[in-house]
């Protein structure tokens, strides 16, 4: 039977940026719809959470990058609120991994990361 992993721990081990921040409140802090999520896959599959651990790191990335510091809770709460489209969130997401993917020469697919 798979036990939970700890996220920091696996964070560091891994070489990604933490999720965690001290300030929770703020739409730039913590990340707990994603440790939460990589926490509960966890129990079934530690090397699942790995990956979904990675692939989320690189899209927490990218909507900082894209949505001026934001966080992913920070992300889920205006699109919940209707400030964002969610639709056009996928699509930003889509086009900058076809594009990074077509820089690489690799050919486009969700399993490619970005």
């Amino acid at each position: 039977m798979a036990t939970s992993i700890d996220l920091n721990k696996t964070i560091q081990e891994k070489g990604h940026s933490s999720f965690h921040n001290d300030n929770k409140s703020s739409s730039t802090g913590y990340n707990a719809t994603v440790s939460k999520y990589v926490r509960d896959v966890s129990t079934m599959n530690i090397s699942t959470a790995n990956e979904y651990l990675a692939r989320l790191n690189n899209f927490k990335i990218f909507i900082a990058k894209e949505y001026g510091g934001l966080t992913v809770d920070g992300l889920v709460a205006r699109i919940k609120e209707g400030s964002l489209d969610p639709y056009e969130v996928l699509v930003a997401v889509v086009l900058t991994m076809s594009k990074n993917n077509h820089n690489k020469g690799e050919p486009d697919s969700c399993k490619n990361r970005y």
